[in-house]
């Protein structure tokens, strides 16, 4: 099975920003470390017998200074191995929204449906969460919510405190401390 470490994710969206690239995404935990995960699953007795166990989903916002995206990315990964098992972008706007926020239909499509992200890390299983559990966090108005609220804490607190972005921590860093860098890819 395919399957990725948490530790190697959270290494790419830590990554120091240069001037030509976006910003990274980043955990919600990471602002508010007293909230890390957006809920916890327990699989029990599902097909496939090899998905069965507990999994954090946390969820990833876009850190880019006044960034309007409206989109969340879910990270769902096992609590007790530390291996994520897929990875989703979910944007809560209409396709109207997105389009003229500069995607095009296809795009736009996408987003508002939830995708599985092509470039992040994806288990062999990954379709088996975006197929059973994006429909229920997106048709649950209380999860909807919340992730729409954390959403809104998360911009508000970056639009607030620029300094929170990776691109200023660099900067401020002894020389000590080594930043993760993204794992290059083929």
């Amino acid at each position: 099975m395919a399957k990725h470490s948490l530790p190697t994710f959270l290494q790419m969206v830590q990554e120091p920003l240069e001037v030509e690239e976006d910003p990274p995404l980043r955990a919600f935990g990471d602002l508010f470390l007293d909230d890390d995960s957006l809920f916890t699953l327990e699989l029990k007795a599902v097909f496939p017998p090899e998905v069965n166990g507990i999994y954090n989903v946390r969820d990833f916002y876009c850190q880019e200074k006044g960034c309007n995206c409206h989109r969340v990315t879910l990270v769902f990964f096992n609590e007790e191995e530390q291996e994520v098992y897929a990875t989703i972008s979910y944007g809560w706007k209409s396709m109207s929204f997105y389009h003229k926020w500069g995607l095009d239909r296809a795009d736009a499509v996408h987003l508002t449906n939830g995708f599985l992200e092509p470039d992040e890390m994806q288990s062999e299983h990954a379709p088996f969460f975006l197929k059973t559990f994006l429909p229920y966090i997106t048709s649950d108005p209380h999860m909807l919510a919340k992730i729409k609220e954390r959403y809104a804490l998360f911009t508000q607190t970056m639009a607030v405190d620029p300094s929170r972005l990776w691109r200023d921590h660099a900067e401020e860093m002894s020389e000590n401390v080594v930043l993760f860098k993204k794992n290059a890819r083929s």
